[in-house]
């Protein structure tokens, strides 16, 4: 075991020279092992040289031993606030991947949430906070859908900043259904009637179609497609003659229109929707009068199946002051939107038989549970259809049939005329 006294030398970053430490230090070696102990001057070191050979000469030397670092506290780090994450959010992830009409959603629905709320960080936004917000709007007369709206945005966002690693709590804005719920009566009838307003009755439906056909005959064409595709308006605009498959009987919805632009539809989809024979007919028709009009005038056909008149795609504007005066006529609500036909189709198909995943399909939905939450009406006669195949399980006959199957001598009635998917919205 050796024991003497060193200067530790290092490397000069700038000049690049072998330097020397300007402290002591005592080097013990033994086993293979050195152990540095730091003792300042000269004189001192050279003392604790001789007192560590005093102990090694008794057999008493131990080992020195190291004092633990301390580490540096770290600073709690601050919590970013909902406001300052949000505005990451819209520059980052929506700038870069939604579309136009997506942002301008967004961007929206922000502007309802209060600075106050903005300000705070995201650890300290409660649960009783979003609904506070949302039964504010609720109170401000606003719909209950625009708040279902902003309570989805949020949630959007506090999901984007636990994927970011910014936020580790729950989402305060999850399942936006249970925070608007209500239990009294009154407001469940309410939000019921919220649900229906967007789709023609059986009754409005059974004559639109004609009222249409005699009044706005070359208008036809169009709501005959929307009626049986249940495409949006949009889709609608931009269907052009090569997304129609003739030999296979399909029309391919590939492509929207939003504010003059043509992009890809929502959810990117790409749908595959099988043509009626009565929609087959009529658009093969409608592709002959556009061919002879063609030729009368010397310009090329349009590539659109409803374009405007100089060829381009239709107005969405004139679409809609067209469908209020077809509403006019008909004598049914005037409430209705151009959507509520795409919602009318999808929920006259439903109830024609359209399997849901076929159904799912044919919207474009991202999600089954979105086709069943969305454009599926449980009519009265389904809970008695319910019920006796519920008893037929239980090897039991049918206790309840619906009264409109059943003739009053008791026979069984013919299947309705208009059933099926030509059947789904009137019999034009």
């Amino acid at each position: 075991m050796g024991v003497k006294v060193i200067r530790p030398t290092y490397r000069d970053k700038e000049t690049g020279k072998i330097c020397k430490y300007k402290d002591y230090y005592v080097q013990v070696c033994r086993g293979g092992q050195r152990d540095l102990q730091h003792v300042g001057s000269r004189e001192a070191a050279y003392a604790a040289k001789k007192e560590i050979e005093a102990t090694i000469a008794a057999g008493t030397f131990k080992k020195p031993e190291k004092k633990p670092e301390k580490k540096p506290e770290k600073k709690p780090e601050r919590m970013i606030t909902l406001g300052e994450y949000t505005d990451k959010w819209m520059t980052g992830y929506v700038e870069h991947n939604l579309k136009w009409n997506s942002k301008r959603y967004y961007t929206d629905m922000l502007k309802r949430i209060p600075d106050a709320m903005k300000s705070r960080p995201m650890d300290e936004i409660t649960r009783e906070d979003v609904r506070n917000l949302a039964f504010g709007i609720v109170g401000d007369n606003l719909s209950r859908s625009t708040a279902t709206g902003l309570i989805r945005t949020i949630s959007a966002i506090f999901n984007s900043a636990v994927e970011d690693g910014v936020y580790r709590g729950a989402n305060p804005a999850l399942k936006p259904g249970r925070i608007l719920k209500m239990e009294s009566p009154e407001d469940e009838e309410s939000a019921d009637d919220l649900e229906d307003i967007d789709c023609m009755a059986q009754e409005e439906s059974k004559h639109f179609l004609p009222v249409v056909k005699s009044h706005f005959g070359s208008e036809y064409p169009l709501y005959l497609t929307v009626l049986r595709t249940g495409a949006r308006q949009g889709e609608l605009i931009a269907l052009a003659w090569d997304s129609i498959d003739w030999k296979k009987s399909f029309v391919t919805i590939k492509q929207t229109i939003v504010n003059g632009k043509l992009q890809a539809t929502k959810n990117r989809s790409r749908r595959l929707i099988p043509m009626s024979p009565r929609l087959a007919e009529v658009l093969r028709e409608r592709k002959r009068a556009a061919a002879i009009t063609s030729l009368a005038s010397g310009s090329p056909v349009s590539r659109w199946v409803f374009p405007s008149l100089t060829g381009g795609p239709m107005d969405p504007s004139k679409l809609r002051k067209e469908f209020k005066k077809v509403l006019l006529k008909a004598e049914i609500r005037s409430d209705l939107t151009f959507h509520s036909l795409r919602r009318t189709a999808l929920t006259g198909m439903a109830g024609n038989g359209v399997p849901i995943a076929s159904l799912q399909r044919i919207a474009g939905h991202s999600s089954i549970e979105v086709t069943a939450k969305c454009y599926l009406n449980v009519k009265p006669e389904d809970h008695d259809g319910t019920i006796n195949a519920l008893a037929l399980l239980d090897g039991e006959s049918m206790t309840r049939v619906n009264p409109r199957t059943v003739r009053t001598d008791g026979m069984k009635c013919e299947p309705d005329a208009n059933s099926g998917v030509d059947g789904a919205v009137g019999n034009a």
